[in-house]
């Protein structure tokens, strides 16, 4: 899980800097600070960590340490950048100062703090853990927004972070008024209700036959096929991750053909 984690905070984070305009120098140094944000967790025993019951406070005073501990690994290690371990110090900090390791408020931490903190509470929502079971991408941003609101985090970066995710991320498994189960293939940033959907599935969920990209925000689609809600890919046997790489593949094959008898 926490490979993983790791890997996702790092990539929303460089994606929603790169879509505020951050260097290429600033956004590599983001990437390699998010990457290794968690580092600190190699000195938490294994079975606080896979804990599946509320944690006691010894417990929790010890998962406490991993911010501290990880930024102590990073300042000895070869070619990491000072700037690369603030993800690690604030990503558990909170804008009232509420968080640890140091009580920060929000006008205290670094922008790569704040915008390792948003990525990694979307994260840690949206995926299934030992202990908890994963928002839809739309309720964890809601709740994302009320966290800004709340001034625990920073409300501008959650909502570029909203513009650049759209209200249904990419990959996201939705229903339409159909019937049709569908998955998210990009976000119309000037109405983020309207994302372009590939249909997976048909109203009686029989696969979709040489499925064609469907944009909401076109008028033939936007009433007919507006989208109803989310679905949880596991709860319909789907994985929306495999569909779009089914889907390319096809495209892939489908302009080889043509450039073949072109």
């Amino acid at each position: 899980y926490t490979f993983c984690h790791s890997i996702n905070v790092s990539v929303l984070s460089v994606a929603v800097a790169r879509y505020q305009g951050m260097n290429e120098d600033d956004l590599r140094v983001l990437g390699v600070g998010c990457l290794v944000h968690d580092i600190g967790k190699v000195n938490i025993p294994i079975e606080i960590l896979n804990k599946k019951g509320r944690l006691t406070s010894d417990e929790f005073t010890i998962i406490q340490r991993h911010p501290e501990d990880g930024a102590d690994i990073l300042a000895k290690a070869r070619g990491i950048p000072d700037e690369a371990i603030i993800p690690c110090l604030e990503h558990h900090e909170k804008g009232d100062g509420s968080g640890y390791p140091y009580h920060r408020h929000l006008d205290q931490m670094g922008r790569f703090g704040r915008i390792a903190h948003i990525a990694d509470i979307y994260d840690a929502m949206t995926t299934k853990r030992i202990y908890n079971h994963p928002k839809d991408p739309a309720t964890a941003l809601q709740e994302l927004y009320e966290l800004g609101q709340g001034g625990l985090l920073d409300l501008h970066h959650v909502e570029q972070f909203i513009q650049c995710t759209g209200i249904y991320p990419v990959g996201t498994l939705v229903e339409l008024a159909t019937g049709e189960k569908g998955v998210v293939v990009s976000i119309n940033h000037d109405n983020l209700l309207l994302p372009r959907i590939l249909p997976v599935r048909d109203e009686n969920m029989r696969p979709v036959k040489s499925p064609r990209l469907i944009d909401l925000s076109l008028a033939a689609h936007c009433e007919e096929r507006t989208i109803t809600r989310i679905l949880d890919p596991s709860e319909w046997g789907l994985n929306p991750g495999k569909e779009l790489e089914k889907f390319e593949e096809q495209q892939s094959h489908d302009l080889a053909h043509a450039h073949t008898h072109a």
